[in-house]
């Protein structure tokens, strides 16, 4: 596999076994996964019967990113003939007998980490370290040189990458390497997107988009901007999600309505697996919106209880606009009180509660996007989110007033608006005050009602009179 000069540095620390524990960390786009997958897959067709594990914190992290990167090196390396892929297991297998075992190591799901306790490896790469507690590092440390290493005379090595972050990598890595007193075995090296010959210049230009303080965390690699602890979200979870398409249809729909002057309204269309696309509409009439929005739904079968609108303002007019052709959308407003009365909503948050709608569709947002449940790849969004804070007062989350929003973007937050809103009606919150039983029973009758069919869906628009 032809490497980057940072990538050969690297690998070059890897053979020189004065290292066991090395990590190539810093910006976006640096390479890191890649050699660090390469160099497992050339040990593992140059010495039979060896295991590696690969980690992430999630499984649903592994089959969207790793396993797609995987497949990269795989042909980079010319080996895609060597290994299959045991879905089952989530492991490849070699003709020769070795694996590649990946790993989930989530500390929400298991606690103790004891699906590695019993791991006999030969060497193991930990794939977004900064998103594991140290408690699975260490973990590791015990379950790693435990398989062929002796005779075919292989370090236990624990390989690692990340972007930076404030805990504990930075402790063991970065300040000790920045202050110039990090010593073997642990080995760090700075990896960003400038070192890597093969992004392209328009990749290289999307990045200067994002708010200063993520542009020089995550890609000019200076790990002080990485704390931020009112941030809603982070850079580094909608990261996670970049490289997934979302090819199916749309099945919802959450509006932001435009205001005064050159303020849009922007539609999000959505399904369960992600953000499919957004439309902005720059011309602040009323009648050409609903015309569009009935336009949309007959287009992509989304039914009229998929679709929400934020009522607050202007969005006022396309739900009575659309009630009187009997198209009764979904109202949201932002001000009331939040959906889930109890407080076991979020394991994460249950001391707590909201102050409102809107507090609560966010944090909904921000959970699903951190847990990897949902990617959303539009940069327009990603620099709305990212410039979202929250303070916790008086035992209630409360969201950042979208006046302090719009200093810092210059706009509205339109993007950040309809996404939130589109997977509020996702998750079925829409619809009064519930406890978390029968939020879920909600949600259930949801994905049942949009597993309709086409030809029933167009059924029941002949049938309450709704032509479009």
């Amino acid at each position: 596999m032809p490497l980057t000069a940072k990538q050969s540095e690297y690998i070059e620390a890897v053979r020189s076994r004065k290292y066991l524990y090395l990590l190539y960390g810093g910006g976006v786009g640096g390479g890191k996964s890649i050699v660090q997958l390469g160099f497992a897959d050339e040990m593992c067709m140059a010495y039979p019967g060896i295991r590696v594990s690969v980690l992430r914190k999630t499984l649903v992290s592994i089959r969207r990113n790793t396993i797609p990167s995987f497949k990269k090196v795989q042909i980079l390396n010319n080996s895609t003939g060597f290994s299959k892929l045991n879905k089952s297991e989530w492991k490849y297998v070699y003709s020769n007998g070795s694996e590649i075992l990946f790993i989930e190591a989530n500390d929400e799901t298991d606690p103790e980490f004891n699906k590695l306790r019993g791991l006999e490896i030969t060497f193991v790469i930990i794939e977004e370290c900064n998103e594991l507690i140290e408690l699975a590092f260490n973990v590791l440390i015990t379950r790693t040189g435990r398989w062929l290493n002796k005779e075919y005379n292989i370090p236990p090595l624990i390989l690692l990458n990340c972007n930076p972050s404030d805990n504990w990598v930075k402790n063991l890595f970065y300040t000790p390497w920045s202050e110039k007193r990090l010593r073997p075995p642990y080995y760090f090296l700075s990896a960003l997107a400038k070192d890597n010959r093969y992004l392209t210049s328009e990749y290289l230009a999307a990045l200067e988009h994002l708010p200063e303080p993520i542009y020089k965390c995550f890609v000019e690699g200076e790990w002080d901007f990485a704390s931020n602890p009112k941030q809603l979200i982070q850079f580094q979870w909608l990261k996670n999600g970049q490289d997934e398409e979302n090819e199916e249809s749309p099945k919802y729909l959450g509006i932001d309505a435009g205001g005064e002057g050159d303020d849009p309204t922007v539609l999000c269309f959505g399904n369960d697996k992600g953000v499919c696309w957004y439309e902005v509409l720059t011309n602040n009439n009323p009648e050409v919106e609903i015309e569009i929005i009935k336009a949309r739904m007959d287009e992509y079968l989304i039914l009229p209880d998929m679709i929400a609108v934020d009522i607050i303002g202007l969005g006022a007019g396309i739900t009575t606009g659309l009630s009187m052709l009997n198209i009764n959308i979904k109202k949201f407003n932002a001000s009331e009180s939040p959906a889930v009365k109890d407080k076991e909503f979020l394991p994460v948050i249950r001391h707590f509660v909201f102050l409102n709608k809107r507090a609560e569709a966010a944090w909904l947002l921000r959970e699903d996007i951190r847990k990897n449940d949902y990617t959303i790849c539009d940069n327009r969004f990603i620099k709305e989110a990212l410039a979202v804070n929250y303070d916790i007062k008086n035992g209630k989350i409360v969201l950042e007033g979208k006046f302090e929003i719009k200093k810092k973007i210059k706009k509205s937050p339109d993007f950040f608006d309809s996404t939130k809103i589109m997977n509020y009606v996702r998750r079925g919150f829409l619809g009064g005050a519930v406890s978390f039983v029968e939020l879920a029973d909600r949600q259930e009758k949801q994905i049942n009602r949009t597993a309709a069919s086409s030809s029933n869906f167009r059924a029941g628009m002949m049938s309450s009179k709704l032509r479009y």
